[in-house]
């Protein structure tokens, strides 16, 4: 409905009609219809006039034109163009009628409410609707005794009370007045006919109103062979609010467009009818241009059109400025039309310790929408746009005063503009400075992580995400949404898997050396990934129609209650096997089906519960190949990412195939309460292939022995002081299915010697059954070398084990009856031995040792090949090895042999047996090869200098680590496949 207020239409040109509303004794019924052609005002309704039948017609009960000597059959009605009796469902009716109910009535604009019909040209009450104190009578209700309404009001005989007239509902082509419908076309030739400026070629064309509540009515005619637009200048103060209503008196699609030359554009609507009407907020000082033109022309760019000359009448008013409504706050969401200005006015209140930002949760498609802030009423200060995702950050005022947003619309399309704003905090975050806040999701949910500012360009944010106090993840070099970078390959978001759902606390601190991020607002998204329950053999096939964006993810959850191993492909189209062209050839390929190609570059890569990426898939290509196992049960996800944009969609097809049960991460942990000098011993035996690692405790929780076991393997270790040790047997491969026997116990009994020059016997006497262990430590402070034997009864048969505590190496190991180690070199060590019984013995056995000089100066090289792979999920490799007989480090250098895609990526450590680590290679050499000896052929980064005067035996650890923060990109891979210790050692 179209409306105008009392004061901007004098009704006096328009019609006459009866304004005298009901109240006393002279109190008539006002006429709310207009009658057309052929009808008159009966009964305060449209019926017909006699004289509208022809010849040979009368006008019957029902208001229709029959013929007087001759009678229609039952269901049926005259047809007065044809000539005949036809059905209710032929019923063809004339100009100024409506069919309703098998009858053709009068035609009126009037649009009938609920619990009324339209009949006889006005909405008639049914039955039903009279209410107390009221009857049914005449096709409505009346009263039973009399009320007296006031001006302008009329009884309600549903409510039984007196109401307002503002009630009338005007259809199409009908303007509402005064709660009378008056057709556009009466309208408009009324204000013409009143016109206080019209439009002058090469004239002034000014519109000025002085005051409130006053308007101004202007009016043109566009002439075929012109513009298409006319211009007037409307002089304002900003803050002056109008309402500007035009009138086509030719086109269908008339606008209006306020602009100014500071950049203040704002038009009526440009959807197709025969008035545009809306309301302005001036925003400064100055003369403003009305331009009145087609809105055709405008969206299309062109000059008049049309059918030739067509004319137009507006009518502009100065209005109030609406109240402003008070900004509902962080917890609220304002909604609103963007059509309707005067209802989208709000003050802002600032808080003391943050900043606002808005959020656009959801903008009409049909808007091209703006939010201008005001400092006060008459003060403008800046417009922000506004799209659909967005975000806006008021200006606070130094004064501390609040502010006024108007959200407006400069160009509308259509009816859709409504819109939705949430506020959030804006907070500063100095350098170095963390700012927490909280996320809460439901278990196995995806949380995107991203952020805007105020100053968004070049930025760098750490985020942190952390639960109970445990952090779980950490994302480094992300940028803002709203920002750009210089890093192409530096993403605006980070994804986190919520495994376990809850609270997680979120923190981002700023990274930058040099830039505070001004009003920083988390972005947070909550994803629910496609669920893939896997609980044996099964086969899954999604498709995805609608495209996926370039850098755009796709979630799927894979919850493993078995362990499961998995092919199959990611694909954007079709693909066929290619058959090997040769028969030498092992296997063919899947190609590209020619017929039906894909279109982008898929990857994907599964993120295990620890949000640490297991496996990815890189390939180029519309399709990659998939095969991957996951043995641990829980929940995964696999993330599909668009290299290139998928604007075919995808494809996923996964077949599971069931594993055999696999050992949990810790297979075992056990406790041991030792006092100094006690022992842990520990044995596992492994199937070919497989390997676990192996962890020994301190009271601290500290690490001091780690091995890797594999076959049967045996440890001892020193207990360094009194306390309770823990020993854990854990599987740190990706597809080892363990079944490890094991055994780990806490020796309390150890004989303990100083060891000096000379011999000593430790013989033993008694009963022992087989599997009984004694042990023995001897400290030996200075250089010596040491010779053992042993000797049990004939038909008896022992084993004995040496280990030296400083390299965690057994240096000998024997089995028999007469077991003889000669010349074992110690220096500042504990050396352990090991004796077990393998048979039964009689009477104990036999332990002589000899401790002597040493002479000479030792040199030790020693090397490994460990063919360590660098990859996504193994971004830090190390590799051990021991060395013996070297008592104090003269020199030292380093061999390496290392291959990777690029090396300036890389930190190599070496770490000596007493724990001194040096930093022998950084990152920052490129080229693919570390191959040489340092310093003979590569510089070292810091001096190996800091391993002299150290010990030389014992184990010795090489770490590599690939430093390259993917940021979700590309990786480069490599191997570690030789390095070694070369020592000139004193004694």
């Amino acid at each position: 409905m179209k409306r105008l207020t009392p004061w901007n239409l004098p009704l006096s040109g328009i019609l006459v009609l009866a304004l005298a509303a009901c109240g006393g004794d002279d109190a008539e019924t006002p006429d709310l219809l207009e009658c057309g052609p052929g009808t008159e005002l009966s009964g305060g309704a449209c019926v017909l006039a006699e004289d509208t039948c022809g010849a040979g017609l009368t006008l019957n009960e029902n208001d229709q034109c029959v013929p007087t000597d001759e009678l229609c059959g039952e269901e049926t009605i005259y047809d007065t163009e044809s000539g005949t009796c036809v059905g209710p469902e032929e019923i063809v009716c004339g100009e100024g009628t409506i069919e309703i109910d098998g009858r053709c009535l009068v035609d009126n604009p009037l649009t009938c409410g609920e619990d009324t019909v339209l009949a006889n040209g006005q909405c008639e009450l049914t039955e039903e609707i009279c209410g107390e104190g009221t009857e049914f009578a005449d096709a409505g209700c009346t009263l039973i005794g009399e009320t007296v309404c006031a001006d302008r009001t009329v009884f309600d005989v549903a409510l039984g009370e007196c109401v307002d007239l503002g009630n009338v509902e005007c259809g199409d082509d009908t303007f509402e007045v005064e709660n009378r419908c008056i057709s556009v076309d009466t309208v408009a030739d009324n204000l013409a006919s009143s016109a206080d400026v019209v439009y002058a070629e090469g004239g002034e064309n000014a519109l000025t109103i002085p005051e409130l509540e006053t308007s101004l009515v202007f009016a043109g005619t566009i002439e075929a062979d012109d513009a298409g637009e006319h211009q007037f200048t409307l002089s304002a103060e900003a803050g002056d609010w109008f309402e500007l209503t035009v009138f086509t008196r030719g086109l269908p699609s008339p606008m209006a467009i306020i602009a100014n030359d500071d950049g203040y554009d704002r038009a009526t609507s440009s959807a197709l009818a025969n008035v545009a009407q809306r309301t302005f907020a001036m925003p400064e000082d100055g003369d403003y241009t009305v331009t009145i033109a087609n809105a055709l022309n405008q969206l299309n760019g062109t000059a008049n059109s049309g059918d030739g000359t067509w004319a137009y009448v507006a009518q502009i008013s100065r209005i109030e400025a609406p109240e402003p409504k008070p900004w509902p706050g962080i917890e609220a969401v304002a909604t609103g039309d963007l059509a309707d200005l005067t209802e989208n006015l709000y003050q802002v209140e600032f808080p003391e310790e943050f900043n606002l930002s808005m959020n656009v949760d959801m903008l009409g498609a049909d808007a091209q929408a703006v939010v201008d802030q005001w400092a006060s009423l008459s003060e403008f200060t800046e417009s922000f746009d506004l799209e659909e995702g967005g975000s806006f950050v008021p200006e606070r005022p130094a004064s501390g005063e609040p502010v006024f947003l108007l959200f407006d619309v400069e160009r509308q399309t259509g009816p859709a503009t409504g819109f939705e704003i949430s506020t959030q905090r804006a907070v500063d975050v100095d350098i170095d400075e963390t700012y927490e806040f909280e996320v809460t999701t439901q278990p196995g949910q995806m949380v995107k992580i991203s952020y805007t500012t105020s100053n968004p360009s070049a930025f760098n944010a750490q985020f942190q995400v952390s639960q109970n106090g445990e952090e779980l993840a950490s994302y480094g070099n992300t940028d803002p949404l709203n920002g750009t970078t210089s890093f192409s390959t530096r993403p605006d978001a980070r994804y986190f898997f919520a495994v376990d759902g809850g609270t997680y606390t979120v923190g981002m601190t700023n990274d930058n050396w040099s830039a505070i991020i001004y009003d920083f607002v988390p972005v947070i998204t909550i994803i629910d990934p496609t669920p893939i329950p896997v609980a044996g053999d099964e086969s899954f096939t999604f498709t995805r129609e609608e495209e996926l964006e370039e850098g755009g993810f796709a979630f799927y959850r894979l919850d493993i209650t078995t362990p499961a191993s998995f092919e199959g492909f990611l694909r954007t189209g079709e693909l066929v096997f290619e058959e090997p062209e040769e028969e030498e050839d092992e296997e063919g390929q899947w190609i590209d089906d020619e017929e039906n190609p894909g279109a982008g570059d898929p990857d994907a890569v599964i993120i295990g519960s620890d949000n640490f990426v297991s496996e990815q898939f890189f390939e180029e290509g519309t399709f990659e190949i998939l095969e991957f196992t996951l043995l641990t049960p829980g929940s995964y996800i696999f993330a599909i990412s668009a290299y290139e944009a998928l604007t075919q969609g995808y494809t996923l097809e996964l077949d599971a195939t069931e594993r055999q049960a696999l050992v949990p991460e810790e297979i075992i942990s056990e406790t041991f309460t030792l006092e100094t000098y006690d022992l842990i011993r520990g044995s596992a035996e492994f199937a070919d292939g497989e390997s676990a690692t192996i962890r020994v405790y301190n009271p601290d929780d500290v690490v001091i022995f780690e091995a890797e076991a594999s076959g049967d393997y045996e440890f001892l270790e020193l207990a360094p002081g009194p306390g309770d040790y823990r020993v854990e047997l854990t599987n740190e491969t990706e597809d080892a299915i363990l079944r490890p026997t094991y055994e780990f116990e806490g020796v309390t009994d150890a004989d303990f010697f100083e060891a000096s020059l000379g011999s000593l016997d430790l013989g033993t006497t008694g009963a022992y059954t087989a599997g009984d262990r004694d042990y023995y430590l001897f400290r030996v402070r200075d250089a010596m070398l040491v010779s053992m034997t042993f000797s049990v009864a004939q038909g008896e048969a022992i084993s004995t084990k040496v280990f030296s505590r400083a390299s965690r190496n057994t240096l000998r190991e024997q089995v028999g009856n007469l077991i003889n180690f000669e010349d074992l070199y110690a220096s500042n060590d504990l050396i352990i031995v090991e004796v077990v019984a393998n048979s039964a013995l009689a009477d104990g056995y036999s332990f002589d040792l000899d401790f002597d000089e040493v002479t000479g100066v030792p040199a030790v090289n020693e090397s490994v090949s460990p063919g360590l792979q660098i990859s996504p999920s193994t971004r830090t490799v190390s590799s051990s090895l021991s060395t013996a007989g070297c008592i104090i480090i003269e020199s030292i250098t380093v061999d390496l042999d290392i291959a990777h895609g690029f090396i300036g990526d890389l930190d190599v450590v070496l770490t000596s047996p007493e724990g001194t680590e040096v930093l022998v290679h950084a990152d920052h050499i490129s080229g693919g090869l570390l191959v040489g000896n340092i310093p003979e052929d590569i510089d070292a980064e810091e001096s190996l200098d800091a391993f002299v005067g150290e010990s030389g035996s014992g184990e010795w650890t090489l770490t590599v680590t690939d430093t390259y923060d993917d940021g979700g990109g590309s990786f480069d891979t490599g191997t570690v496949n030789s390095w070694g210790v070369n020592l000139t050692c004193s004694i």
